[in-house]
């Protein structure tokens, strides 16, 4: 049987996850080897006798991944802590955040 163009071609896929698993789940997808991305942001915190550089979530429960539409599948099966992908509302399809848009995300 072979597969379609469009089963092979990668997308960006937005997953959300249990509540402060992001990096958990990070972990796990490394481990799986599938590419992701989870948007952070360093801030400086302050306690009463040091001042410490800490990486915060920018958008919590959120981690991009790249995969294909089938491999997305997989992904929920293995992912211990995935919820859902985003869906869109009008075509009831997983959401796919175009590749030139998450090259923009990624370097801000």
């Amino acid at each position: 049987m072979a597969s379609s163009p469009n089963t092979l071609k990668q997308y960006w896929f937005v997953l959300f996850v249990r509540s402060c698993q992001e990096k958990t789940v990070s972990r796990q997808l490394s481990a799986l080897g599938f590419e992701h991305y989870v948007p952070l942001k360093k801030e400086l915190r302050q306690w009463s006798d040091r001042k410490v550089l800490k990486d915060c979530l920018l958008m919590p429960r959120v981690v991009f991944v790249h995969c294909t539409r089938t491999e997305r599948l997989e992904v929920i099966r293995n992912i211990t802590y995935a919820d859902y992908f985003m869906m869109d509302r009008l075509t009831h399809e997983p959401l796919v955040v175009p590749d030139k848009e998450m090259e923009i995300f990624q370097k801000l």
